[in-house]
């Protein structure tokens, strides 16, 4: 006979009961407490203290929820662990009924969760204990047919050819099983289960913590150092230096392009031409050519003067090679920007 010992001292320790709002793990929270209650030593038969014992091992959103709850009781009703129990059964929907533990929306999202993703022997164990457990149970309350369950539990199975090596592999072993079968016939739970066990075979049935790290301790370093550098004198006074010259090309560069729209938008035009000749266009294809070649040139070339303190640019032929001198003034520093 084994040895009858206390109420554990503290919802941390070993023995203690551990508490779910779920409907199921609020009745096996019940039943984990009244076995204590009957196995301590002594056993706890006084109520007041059963309901002390059933506030003390929740958590804390729980304990103070049905210390209010309790609060709230006549003196009487501080007395009955029962009419307690069905107190707080009220908050936690399902828990009072067996008969809706499950609905058809549980099925599904068991479903919707492995459709597609069993790979080994390890997840398919998961997959038909969920599975069977709450399918059983809406057959027994009318809640689905067997064919409904055959349908579903294919149904996480099935993809279209070539894209699940399981489903093709069980779609072959059932072809050849069931070769007087129509193609979409639903078959029984029992032989897609025989059919995915077939499938899987060779594949891992330890279910690993996808959670869990999976890399050897002895090469994960215990702790990594990060060494902070000051950053040196001589290279904060370049990087301030460089700063300065950006600014000040920056600036240089504004002033050079709104001075160029400046003197753009006042110059007169003194290029001149020499009219082209023209000639009488004859035929389907005529057009007109010029009289001399060297005539459709302008005559003369338009120079601007060039004061001697300014740097300036005019758009000319030769523009190009003054903006490359414009450019080596301006870094050097030695550029003043204005109009002629």
């Amino acid at each position: 006979m084994s040895a009858k010992r206390g109420m554990p001292l503290s919802r941390e320790s070993a023995g203690a009961p551990k508490f779910g709002a779920s409907p199921m793990a609020f009745n096996r929270y019940f039943e984990d407490l009244e076995r204590l209650f009957a196995g301590s030593d002594p056993e706890v038969a006084d109520d007041t203290k059963k309901i002390d014992f059933a506030i003390f091992y929740t958590d804390d959103e729980t304990y103070e929820l049905w210390s209010r709850i309790r609060s709230g009781l006549s003196d009487a009703e501080k007395s009955d662990y029962d009419g307690f129990k069905q107190k707080v059964k009220e908050w936690y929907p399902g828990a009072g009924s067996d008969d809706w533990k499950y609905n058809r929306r549980d099925l599904d999202d068991i479903i919707f969760r492995y459709r597609g993703h069993i790979s080994t022997r390890a997840v398919y164990g998961q997959f038909i204990r969920e599975f069977d457990n709450i399918a059983q149970f809406l057959i027994e309350h009318k809640r689905i047919s067997s064919m409904d369950r055959d349908r579903l539990f294919r149904d996480v199975f099935y993809q279209p050819r070539g894209e699940s090596p399981v489903w093709d592999r069980m779609d072959d072993y059932l072809r050849i099983k069931h070769i007087d079968k129509a193609l979409d016939d639903v078959l029984t739970t029992e032989e897609y289960m025989k059919a995915a066990e077939w499938a899987l075979g060779g594949t891992t049935a330890i279910l690993r913590d996808s959670n869990a790290s999976h890399v050897p301790e002895s090469i994960i370093p215990k702790s990594i150092t990060i060494k902070s550098e000051p950053i040196s004198t001589e290279l904060t006074s370049k990087y301030n230096a460089l700063d300065d010259k950006v600014n000040h090309l920056t600036s240089m560069m504004t002033s050079i392009f709104s001075a160029l729209q400046s003197q753009s938008s006042n110059r007169p035009n003194t290029h001149s031409f020499t009219p082209i000749g023209r000639t009488p266009a004859t035929g389907a294809n005529a057009y007109p050519i010029g009289s001399n070649t060297a005539s459709a040139q302008p005559s003369t070339s338009y120079t601007p003067p060039r004061p001697s303190n300014f740097c300036y640019f005019d758009g000319a032929s030769n523009g190009m090679f003054e903006m490359a001198f414009l450019f080596e003034m301006v870094l050097s520093t030695s550029c003043q920007i204005g109009k002629p």
